[in-house]
C-alpha cells in the first residue's frame, strides 16, 4: 500500500472513530462538527458546489471531520520534502475509501473537491513551502467548513 493512502486512511479512521458520541453498543452514533473557521469569501464560493453535493448526506459530518484533521495534518507536519501532488492524492485515496465504505457514494464529489483543490493551489506539482502550506491548510480547511455546513 503507498504511503500515502496509509495516511489518508489514517486521517479518515481518525475522523470517522473518534469524533462521534456512541450509544446503543450497536454502533449508531450522533455526529459532533468540528469548531472550524468560516473561510474567505473566495473559498466559500469555491466550496460551494462541494457543500450541495454533500447537503443531506449522512457522510457530510465524517468529511467535516476528515478535512479539519486533514488540514491539522497538514499545519503540523508537513514540510518541503512533500508535495502539493502527493497531498492531492493522499485526499483522493481517503474520499476514495470514505465513499466506497463510509457512506453511499456522491456523484461527482472527487472531482468537485479537486476543482477546489487546483482552483486554490493551482494544477502543478510543487514542494509545500511555507506559503504553500498555508495555502493548502487555507483549502481543507475551506472544505471541512462546506462538509460542516451540509451536516447542519
Amino acid at each position: 500500500m503507498k504511503t500515502t493512502t496509509v495516511a489518508a486512511l489514517a486521517c479518515f479512521l481518525a475522523a470517522a472513530a473518534t469524533h462521534f458520541e456512541w450509544f446503543d453498543g450497536v454502533g449508531v452514533g450522533t455526529a459532533r462538527l468540528p469548531d472550524v473557521a468560516e473561510p474567505a469569501a473566495a473559498l466559500q464560493t469555491a466550496v460551494e458546489p462541494v457543500r450541495a453535493a454533500l447537503k443531506g448526506r449522512d457522510g457530510a459530518a465524517i468529511l467535516a471531520w476528515y478535512y479539519y484533521d486533514f488540514a491539522n495534518m497538514v499545519d503540523d507536519s508537513v514540510g518541503p520534502e512533500e508535495t502539493t501532488a502527493q497531498l492531492r492524492e493522499m485526499n483522493a485515496d481517503g474520499v476514495r475509501f470514505g465513499v466506497g465504505g463510509a457512506f453511499d457514494p456522491v456523484p461527482g464529489l472527487a472531482d468537485k473537491i479537486e476543482a477546489v483543490l487546483i482552483g486554490h493551489l493551482g494544477a502543478e506539482n510543487k514542494p509545500v513551502d511555507e506559503a504553500t502550506k498555508r495555502k493548502v491548510v487555507e483549502a481543507f480547511s475551506a472544505l471541512a467548513w462546506a462538509a460542516k455546513q451540509a451536516a447542519q
